[in-house]
């Protein structure tokens, strides 16, 4: 499925039609022919594969038609933004599950009351020290203000690129969801784990991203990024 901007003809598009694939990068849209990779199905995706069964099934059978009616008035009122920087509305189903499987992740349990409010204050400041040796050769250092009272760490990283790309939304893979426990946090051992048998290399880039995620409700604030290249 792809999303079109309508204006004097087509203003822009995103996703897929038919075979191909339209997109937007640093010199403007793109078109290229849509391919479908091999689908390796690692520990990792079954593992999502997984919550995502679980969250649904206790959707369907252990919420009750109250709670469910509270999650779908919470959407109603909880706008989102999509890819043309639009306001749009998740179903109670989507925040849901969306909660819930960041909660899982954490190793928390559902919370299966809807959220007050989906408004959690995100980090101040982010920095990123990479080096190729060290216990902690993968850092971050952040700043808050207003955390959550019970805040958990979402961090997302590439693997090492190339110091010329800038561009990396489509290369963030998750590290962890872990209870903060205050800067700077290390997690060069996640990092390696998530990018198995890749060698560090000096001059190559790693890019980093950090939200907070509320603990009580799994919904997570806005993001910062930080880049820094391997020493």
């Amino acid at each position: 499925m792809s999303l079109v901007l309508y204006g004097n003809g087509v203003v822009d598009a995103r996703g897929s039609v038919g075979g191909t694939v339209l997109s937007r990068g640093r010199g403007g849209a793109t078109q290229r022919a849509k391919t479908s990779p091999t689908q390796w199905q690692s520990d990792r995706r079954q593992q999502s594969k997984a919550i995502l069964s679980t969250v649904s099934g206790i959707w369907q059978s252990t919420l009750t038609q109250a709670q469910r009616a509270a999650w779908n008035s919470f959407a109603l009122v909880t706008p989102s933004t999509n890819v043309f920087g639009q306001t749009t509305y998740l179903t109670g189903h989507q925040w849901f599950c969306k909660c819930s499987i960041n909660l899982l992740i954490a190793g928390l349990p559902v919370n299966t009351g809807a959220p007050a409010s989906a408004t959690v204050p995100g980090p101040i400041t982010l920095a990123l020290t990479v080096t190729h040796t060290g216990v902690d050769a993968v850092s971050l250092a952040y700043t808050d203000a207003g955390a959550p009272a019970v805040n958990y760490l979402a961090i997302y990283a590439c693997q090492p690129i190339s110091p010329g790309i800038s561009y990396v939304n489509s290369l963030f893979r998750q590290i962890k969801i872990v209870l903060d426990a205050g800067s700077p946090v290390g997690i060069a051992a996640d990092y390696i784990a998530r990018f198995p048998g890749f060698v560090y290399s000096v001059g190559r880039k790693v890019f980093v991203l950090l939200a907070y995620m509320d603990g009580a409700t799994g919904i997570m604030s806005p993001a910062l990024i930080a880049n820094a290249v391997i020493t």
